[in-house]
């Protein structure tokens, strides 16, 4: 995350025509330069990304692959050395972070909406 982080604060800068020597004399944040572009932070971004991922995953028939995949239980401890932060932990974290609903919460609007994916869409775009 950390170098998707700064790709993006560098394209905000090159795109803003500001260099590393500007920002450093003149305190310059790259929030600042997002507002002026009227761009996002690169973590609403990867949030929209994971929840719009999250509503196919969960508008998809059980018996697709990848729902099958990413739903699975594994029995078997952590292996040494695995990362800590699986799919199910990171879109949590975003709901909790970016939307401030609780997962019940979003599970049963997308259920109430299995067969509208536009509900899902203009729910993503207030993000």
């Amino acid at each position: 995350m950390r170098e998707i982080r700064t790709f993006h604060a560098s394209c905000v800068r090159r795109m803003c025509s500001v260099n590393m020597r500007r920002v450093m004399k003149e305190h310059i944040s790259t929030r600042m330069l997002e507002e002026e572009l009227h761009v996002k932070s690169i973590d609403t971004y990867i949030a929209r990304r994971c929840v719009r991922w999250l509503g196919t995953l969960l508008r998809m028939d059980s018996s697709r692959l990848p729902r099958k995949l990413l739903t699975s239980w594994c029995r078997a401890s952590r292996p040494r050395g695995a990362p800590n932060m699986t799919f199910g932990r990171s879109i949590r974290k975003v709901i909790c972070k970016w939307i401030g609903i609780k997962m019940e919460d979003l599970i049963d609007l997308i259920y109430e909406n299995d067969s509208n994916s536009k509900v899902w869409k203009d729910f993503i775009g207030g993000i």
